[in-house]
C-alpha cells in the first residue's frame, strides 16, 4: 500500500494532468481547495503550481489570489507573496482575512502599512493580533507614540491580554521610553488573583536580569498566585539564577509534578554553577529526540566538555563545523550595502531578550526587505549556505543536530542587522531557532579603533559567565569586511568589546526547507 507521500504525489499528478486538458474537470472552488492541501500538507510548491494552472485559464475566485499568496509565504518568496495577496485585496475587498494578510506581507517587506492595517481594523477591531501587528507597523514608520498609544488604548479593554502587555513593554524600551512595565503594574493592581499578568511582569525583568525588581515582583504577589505550580518554578529559577543554594527537595519535587522543559533547563543550569554536570547532562540528555531538544544541545556541550566526554568533539566537531569566508564584495559594495543597513536601525535600545549591547538590532527579516543591495546580499549568502552544507561530514547514525539534517533548501527562520558603537559586544549564547547562524561582516573599526587582540573577536565555546564553569572559547575569529562565518546554531558564542569606532553586520538564523 503507497504510504502518505505517494498517495500526495499521485493526486498532484492527477490534478496537473486534470488542468492540462481543454476543460476543467472541477470547479474554480475545488481546485483551490485541493491547493490548499498540498499546501498544509507541507507543498507549498505544488499548491503554486496547480493555482497557476487555474488563475492561466481565467479563475476570478479572490481564494486562488489568497492561497496562491500563503504559498509564496511559505518559501519565503515574498515579492510573490505580496502581488498576490494585492490580486486578492482588489477582488475582495471587505474580506477580513485578506486585508490582514496584505497589510502583514507589507510590513514584513519594509513597505508603507500603516494605512493597510488601519483599513484591515475597520473590518476586524477585535482581532488581537491585528492590533499588535498594527503598532508594529506605527512604530516601523517612526510613529511610535502612536503604536504605544493604540496598545495602551487595547490593554485599557483588554487588561488580561498577555501578549500586548509583552509587545507594549518590548517597544518602550527600544525606542527608549521609561516605565516599560507600567501596563503590567497597572494590570496586576486590577487583577491580584491573575497569575499570567504577574509572571508576565517578572520575567519582563528575568529577561532585563534585573534580579532586585524580579524578586520585588514575585514578593508582592497575591496569596492565592503564590500556591501555583508555575509560580513556584519561578521563584526557583530567581533563586538559582542569583546564585542560591536550593535543598535538592525544593528541585525534584516541582520537577516530577510534569514534564516542564523550561523547568528542567533552569534545573541543568543550576547544576551546572553547583559543578555538578553529571546530574545536569542526565536531565538534558533525556530531551534528546524530543521536540526541545534544541534547547538543550548547548548545555550537553558544556557538560561533556566538563566531564572530559568524546561526545563533546563529537558535537562540537572539533571546530570543523565553523567556517570563515570571504563574499564577493567590492569595497564600494560593502560601502552601499552599509549605507541601506544604517538607515534601517530605528530603535535606541536593544531588545531585552537579545545579547547586544552597547547597539541596536532592526526589527523584521531583513531578507524580506526587497532594496537591491539586500537581495543580492541573500543571493550571495545562499550560495555561501549550499557550499557550507556541501562541505559537512556525511550523517552519523547517532541523532546530531548538525549532521543528521541534510536540506535540500533553506529558509531564514531570522535575519537582522546590527550595529555596535565603542565598547558595544555580544553577550554569549546561542540560537534556539536555528540549525545554522552565522556572523557577516559589512563594516568594521579599523586597527587603531578596534583595540588590541582579541577587541572585537567572535568567540566560540565560552559558556555563559554566570554560570561559572571557568570554561574558555576554544576558537575565534577576527572580524574583517565581507568575511561570512557559519556555524552550528547550538555552538556558544560571544563576541569581545573593542574600543571605538562602528561595528556593522548582518546576522541569520537557517533552518531545513
Amino acid at each position: 500500500m503507497p504510504d502518505h507521500a505517494s498517495q500526495l504525489k499521485q493526486a498532484f499528478e492527477a490534478i496537473l494532468k486534470e488542468l492540462s486538458g481543454k476543460s476543467p474537470v472541477r470547479s474554480d472552488a475545488e481546485y483551490i481547495a485541493i491547493a490548499h492541501r498540498f499546501r498544509r500538507s507541507g507543498r507549498p510548491n505544488w499548491a503554486i503550481k496547480t493555482l497557476d494552472r487555474i488563475l492561466t485559464r481565467g479563475a476570478t475566485d479572490p481564494n486562488a489570489w489568497f492561497v496562491l499568496a500563503l504559498s509564496h509565504r511559505d518559501l519565503q518568496e515574498m515579492e510573490p507573496a505580496y502581488i498576490a495577496i494585492c490580486e486578492a485585496a482588489k477582488r475582495a475587498p471587505k474580506r477580513a482575512d485578506i486585508a490582514f494578510l496584505k497589510a502583514q506581507t507589507a510590513y514584513e517587506t519594509w513597505r508603507p502599512a500603516t494605512t493597510l492595517f488601519k483599513k484591515a481594523l475597520v473590518l476586524s477591531p477585535q482581532n488581537l493580533d491585528l492590533v499588535k501587528n498594527a503598532a508594529l507597523a506605527l512604530v516601523s514608520e517612526e510613529k511610535s507614540e502612536r503604536g504605544i498609544e493604540l496598545l495602551q488604548h487595547s490593554l485599557i479593554e483588554n487588561p488580561l491580554w498577555l501578549e500586548g502587555h509583552r509587545q507594549l513593554a518590548s517597544i518602550k524600551t527600544v525606542m527608549g521610553y521609561s516605565s516599560a512595565d507600567a501596563s503590567y503594574a497597572a494590570a496586576a493592581k486590577l487583577n491580584p488573583d491573575h497569575e499570567g499578568v504577574r509572571l508576565g511582569w517578572f520575567h519582563l525583568f528575568a529577561q532585563a536580569k534585573d534580579w532586585e525588581r524580579a524578586k520585588k515582583i514575585l514578593a508582592e504577589a497575591a496569596d492565592t498566585v503564590k500556591t501555583s505550580a508555575a509560580f513556584k518554578k519561578a521563584a526557583i529559577f530567581l533563586r538559582t539564577e542569583t546564585g542560591e543554594t536550593l535543598d535538592e527537595a525544593e528541585l525534584s519535587e516541582l520537577a516530577s509534578a510534569d514534564e516542564d522543559a523550561g523547568f528542567d533547563l533552569c534545573r541543568v543550569r543550576y547544576y551546572l554553577r553547583q559543578n555538578l554536570p553529571d546530574r545536569a547532562e542526565q536531565i538534558a540528555q533525556a530531551y534528546v529526540g524530543t521536540h526541545h531538544q534544541r534547547m538543550f544541545w548547548p548545555y550537553l556541550s558544556i557538560c561533556w566538555r566538563l566531564l572530559n566526554d568524546p561526545r563533546f568533539e563529537w558535537l562540537e566537531g572539533d571546530g570543523q563545523f565553523i567556517s570563515s569566508t570571504s563574499l564577493p564584495f567590492s569595497a564600494n559594495d560593502l560601502e552601499q550595502l552599509a549605507t541601506v543597513l544604517r538607515q534601517l536601525h530605528m530603535h535606541q535600545q536593544p531588545y531585552l531578550e537579545q545579547s547586544v549591547r552597547g547597539g541596536t538590532q532592526t526589527d523584521r527579516n531583513l531578507f524580506f526587505n526587497p532594496q537591491p543591495e539586500i537581495q543580492d546580499l541573500r543571493k550571495k549568502i545562499q550560495h555561501a549556505l549550499e557550499a557550507y552544507s556541501s562541505q559537512l561530514p556525511a550523517p552519523t547514525k547517532e541523532v546530531h543536530p548538525l549532521l543528521s539534517i541534510c536540506p535540500d533548501r533553506f529558509s531564514f527562520s531570522g535575519a537582522w542587522s546590527v550595529r555596535l558603537k565603542r565598547q558595544g559586544f555580544h553577550t554569549t549564547h546561542t540560537h534556539v531557532l536555528g540549525w545554522v547562524s552565522s556572523a557577516l561582516y559589512i563594516r568594521v573599526p579599523d586597527e587603531n579603533e578596534l583595540g588590541p587582540a582579541p577587541s572585537g573577536y567572535l568567540s566560540f565555546g565560552r559558556p555563559p559567565a554566570e554560570l561559572e564553569t571557568g570554561l574558555s572559547s576554544f576558537q575565534s575569529v577576527k572580524p574583517e569586511p565581507a568575511k561570512l562565518i557559519l556555524f552550528p546554531s547550538y555552538t556558544w558564542h560571544g563576541t569581545e568589546p573593542f574600543s571605538d569606532g562602528e561595528r556593522l553586520t548582518v546576522a541569520f538564523d537557517v533552518v531545513p526547507g
